[in-house]
């Protein structure tokens, strides 16, 4: 009997059912049954394939929002969703609609349920590729899930641009606990068949890694592009920077976006647009900001400040914004990551600058962290609770930090969305 799928919400207890797999078959094995059944739509379209330990989702914004400036159509495929699933396929910045979410799954279900397993990233990279294929794009960016090497995404068969932001330790348990390994799995998305890399500023211990990569063209922080100051540096090119464009954990983000833009514009319409319409496409840029990323906002009279950022690296660029942005505040962090995460190493790392409390999201998402058994932190269990808290607030000065995965601040940044407001 055929099933027949008629929301999303349908679909997404359909994933929730579906559970985490390892195989020891070779890499792809199912995805490259699955794709081939589906007529190859990994083969279809001008592919920018964005790896990296953090920055992936900030620079894949700029370089969209850069292109859809410049007339050029963009399809991105991105993790993870912050308020629905629908937002991890888009088209120029809108989201795919429920039917046709409903539809692109209903038609890979009828074709490939009966020989693929699955899990849900797969599911949803596959959803990707379909959608895009058939729709009328100049280019699609790929965000890894993670990694790059083994991932899902990297079956790409032809990549315009692959391009890493950035290196630091996460993940080790996955991908190897050294940056060289890390650099090594990452350095993997740049296949045989990609045309060009970027690499975006490396860890002082990469800097004379020899990068064994295939194509012809490779662009280096440094070398090819560079940060001195406010300036941004592109070949020849200078940009000059506000601190109230782009503040300073995105700067190397947006270098590299502007650095892959600044290639496609060359490519599809010339120089002479270049030096015409460049500087305007930078500053029509700075507009577009995602979600939880140093997201500023307020609930009542308490200013609210959500970021993924989950491993050492990440928290660290984000204490350095807040000292910098404000550093006449008292902070009060609200910390929840995944299992993987160093726990111990980042709780130090924000109780140095100020009171830190946990949230206990394990019970909603079991590879969340579990509060340790020996804890002496206060502890939240529900996003009410989190908000009594703030209400009852009567420090003026106190700044509340939602920080940590992606999936807990995106978590609670959703379930008060109708009580707070920009400021």
């Amino acid at each position: 009997m055929a099933v027949i799928f008629t929301s999303i919400a349908e679909i997404e207890t359909f994933f929730a059912k579906i559970s985490y797999k390892k195989t020891d078959s070779p890499p792809f094995t199912m995805m490259r049954i699955a794709l081939e059944k589906l007529g190859n739509p990994e083969k279809i379209g001008n592919f920018i394939h964005i790896t990296g330990t953090n920055g992936k989702g900030s620079t894949i914004n700029y370089i969209a929002t850069m292109l859809n400036f410049s007339g050029i159509s963009v399809g991105k495929f991105t993790s993870p969703h912050i308020f629905n699933i629908n937002e991890r396929i888009s088209i120029d910045g809108n989201s795919i609609s429920d039917a046709d979410f409903i539809a692109t799954f209903q038609y890979i279900y009828d074709n490939i349920a009966h020989c693929c397993m699955l899990i849900q990233f797969e599911w949803l990279t596959l959803m990707a590729f379909v959608y895009f294929a058939k729709s009328s794009i100049d280019y699609t960016i790929i965000e890894v899930g993670i990694g790059g090497l083994y991932d899902t995404t990297n079956c790409i068969d032809h990549k315009k641009i692959a391009a890493i932001t950035t290196i630091s330790l996460d993940h080790q348990g996955i991908l190897g606990d050294s940056l060289s390994a890390i650099f090594e799995q990452k350095a993997g998305i740049i296949t045989a068949k990609t045309d060009i890399a970027f690499i975006g500023k490396l860890p002082k211990e990469l800097l004379t890694t020899n990068i064994a990569i295939y194509p012809n063209i490779l662009y280096r922080y440094g070398r090819d592009f560079s940060i001195t100051g406010d300036n941004l540096t592109i070949g020849s090119m200078v940009f000059k920077l506000s601190p109230n464009n782009v503040p300073a954990f995105q700067k190397n983000n947006y270098l590299l976006a502007l650095a892959i833009v600044k290639y496609i514009l060359e490519d599809e319409k010339g120089e002479e647009y270049l030096h015409s319409d460049l500087q305007k496409m930078v500053l029509a840029s700075f507009k577009h900001t995602l979600p939880i990323r140093f997201e500023r906002v307020c609930f009542n009279d308490t200013v609210l400040i959500f970021d993924g950022a989950h491993n050492c690296m990440g928290i660290q660029t984000i204490l350095e914004t807040l000292t910098a942005c404000y550093p006449d505040k008292q902070y009060h962090f609200i910390y929840s990551a995944m299992a993987d995460k160093d726990f111990t190493s980042i709780l130090a790392l924000l109780q140095e600058y100020g009171a830190v409390s946990l949230y206990d999201y394990y019970p909603i998402y079991q590879r969340a962290q579990q509060i340790p058994l020996a804890n002496t932190l206060v502890v939240f269990n529900s996003p009410p609770a989190v908000f009594t808290e703030i209400s009852n607030n009567t420090n003026k000065d106190m700044l509340y930090i939602f920080i940590g995965s992606m999936y807990f601040v995106s978590y609670i940044r959703s379930a008060y969305t109708d009580f707070i407001k920009t400021c």
